[in-house]
């Protein structure tokens, strides 16, 4: 649905569904059911929603520019409960939100414009709403259980364990000294170049189990060149849309980079929604020239050479016992891959 609001080409749509659905980590992740399932499914709610009041026409009432605000803000909120990650991503929204308001208020209709002013302060005020106090909300009530479990339910003892959880957390990340032999750096994980190992067993001679996180080389890389061409269409070609994607690419991934402690490849998930998006735009850009190019066979192709690698790589995704000689002749591209 998603894909379909950004492109309006239900192939598109299918196939950057497709790409996600064959994408290893997505696979591997959800069905380990880490919190980062849930951090990915939150992220992609409220940027579809922020990508819903974007998409509004500078004039619209602010009336109906309040369901997709709300919606956002609240996901947004959901998610910050469930994992600090999604926190990163609220910096794209932030940016995205401004760049969008803007835009209407510049492009708003003259036969309007005693409007505007009304428009802007119920909008802003509205925002501090959702984007603000509902999440702070939606946050405190999460350590509702640990209130519980300390044996009293109050306001002022919740508060207390929410702010002793977040001094915790923070003291708990920054003191994180420990190396890993599956760890990565997040510039790895660009490349694909380290997946993380979660389980290996070689107590039968010639064979070997074996699951890991990475990600579909053809979503990774495939999607890192289209991220780098919504980073030129959308600053050089001013394309609201490949902004939308890159913004959204960048708020997931930036933060890493000043991150201290081990980090591991599945800190990537998150990113991946984006490597959709951006692969899918390319594939909407190649639409508008398809007096010129062929772009259905080259979107099929990229889709079901994603969908050929899952195949291959399978076992290694969900743990199923296989000869030694396939891993090494077949799934070990590189020295780094622990298959």
């Amino acid at each position: 649905v998603f894909l379909k609001n950004l492109f309006g080409r239900t192939s598109i749509a299918t196939c950057g569904t497709i790409l996600l659905a064959a994408d290893f980590m997505h696979l591997t992740q959800t069905r380990l059911a880490t919190i980062d399932t849930y951090a990915f499914f939150f992220i992609l709610l409220m940027y579809w929603f922020m990508y819903r009041w974007l998409a509004l026409p500078a004039g619209t009432s602010f009336k109906t520019c309040a369901l997709p605000l709300f919606l956002s803000g609240l996901f947004w909120g959901i998610g910050a409960a469930s994992k600090w990650t999604v926190i990163y991503g609220c910096t794209g929204l932030v940016v995205l939100y401004f760049l969008g308001l803007a835009l209407k208020l510049r492009q708003w209709p003259e036969e309007s414009r005693h409007e505007r002013v009304g428009w802007t302060v119920k909008t802003l005020a509205f925002s501090v709403l959702v984007f603000a106090l509902i999440p702070a909300v939606i946050y405190i009530l999460s350590y509702l259980p640990y209130a519980a479990a300390s044996g009293e339910v109050s306001l002022r003892n919740l508060l207390h364990e929410v702010w002793e959880n977040q001094k915790y957390m923070l003291s708990y990340h920054q003191g994180v000294t420990d190396t890993h032999p599956y760890s990565s750096r997040w510039y790895q994980w660009l490349l694909d170049i380290r997946p993380i190992l979660y389980y290996m067993d070689n107590s039968v001679a010639g064979e070997t189990t074996r699951f890991a996180a990475f990600v579909n080389p053809v979503v990774c890389w495939g999607g890192l060149l289209a991220v780098v061409a919504c980073g030129f269409h959308g600053i050089v070609r001013r394309s609201g849309r490949a902004l939308f994607i890159f913004i959204g690419y960048l708020a997931q991934l930036v933060p890493w980079l000043f991150i201290g402690r081990i980090t591991f490849a599945y800190h990537y998930f998150p990113s991946v929604l984006f490597l959709v998006l951006a692969l899918c735009y390319v594939f909407h850009t190649l639409a508008q020239k398809e007096e010129l190019v062929r772009w259905k066979p080259a979107m099929y192709a990229v889709t079901g050479g994603a969908v050929a690698l899952y195949a291959l790589f399978y076992p290694v995704l969900v743990g199923i016992t296989y000869p030694t000689w396939y891993g090494t002749c077949v799934l070990r591209w590189f020295p780094s891959w622990p298959f």
